[in-house]
């Protein structure tokens, strides 16, 4: 596992997007640590994590972050994602809603990727 955590106080978790790491909010969330305590993840296969999990789908992520924030001691926070985080953020708002005091799609959206945006496929 490997995330950051800082501060004190409600918990903010922090999931960055496709390609990055938790790394990304470290400028961004420093002034929060006044008042929050701070944690940001390195999802599966991301940053320095090389965790293999069984499927990279976004409700297996959600259930890793359960995970980590379960060994964490965490059982109540509010959930920022930042663009594939926000989509990880929805399946776990889908799956474990009850650990969530707030949800916030950080240039996300709650709506799939249109054609237009997705990666072309490539034939074998």
């Amino acid at each position: 596992m490997t995330y950051t955590d800082a501060g004190s106080g409600d918990v903010l978790v922090f999931l960055h997007g496709f390609c990055e790491s938790k790394q990304v909010w470290a400028e961004f969330t420093q002034p929060l640590q006044q008042k929050f305590r701070i944690i940001a993840l390195d999802l599966p296969g991301f940053g320095e994590n090389t965790e293999n999990v069984s499927s990279y789908t976004m409700e297996s992520m959600a259930d890793y972050v359960k995970q980590q924030l379960e060994a964490l001691n965490v059982r109540r926070f509010i959930l920022v994602g930042h663009s594939m985080g926000g989509y990880v953020s929805m399946a776990f708002a889908a799956k474990y809603g009850y650990m969530l005091n707030g949800l916030c799609m950080f240039q996300s959206t709650a709506f799939a990727d249109t054609d237009e945006k997705r990666p072309a496929q490539q034939e074998h």
